[in-house]
């Protein structure tokens, strides 16, 4: 993320969400699907991606992850972090929520989950330019 940010000089926007549909990005790993979970784990590693930015030594003991005098360098460009958007679906309230706590949200989907598609067949793609620095990072499910 810092790297980025100093590419970019500085125009990083960092967008976080807690993925949709959940059946299919967690349990099919596997993982949770409790959405108050999830939810917990995203607002948990928000913190603790906002501590770590700063390019100061992080302690951290929570509830679901533990850093122990931790160290990422370079410390973003922007400080005292980059904007952090939140993704989510309207109307759903707590990504909503989530999402004025930090810097807003990155324009939602109107719906609900499953009317959007599920984004079986996702690609990744940097482009880096002296004039912007792109990237757009997804995984491909199984």
């Amino acid at each position: 993320m810092a790297t980025l940010d100093h590419l970019s000089g500085g125009r990083v926007v960092f967008a976080a969400g807690s993925g949709g549909p959940i059946e299919d990005e967690y349990r099919s790993f596997g993982d949770t699907d409790e959405p108050r979970l999830l939810a917990e784990r995203l607002d948990e590693g928000l913190e603790l991606s906002r501590r770590s930015w700063s390019g100061e030594a992080v302690d951290h003991h929570g509830r679901h992850y533990e850093v122990r005098d931790v160290t990422l360098l370079p410390a973003t460009v922007q400080q005292p972090r980059p904007p952090v958007w939140i993704g989510g679906f309207w109307p759903r309230r707590p990504p909503m929520r989530r999402a004025a706590r930090w810097d807003g949200s990155d324009g939602g989907r109107v719906g609900t989950a499953t009317a959007v598609p599920s984004g079986r067949q996702r690609h990744g793609e940097i482009r880096l330019s002296r004039a912007a620095v792109s990237i757009m990072i997804s995984r491909m499910d199984f």
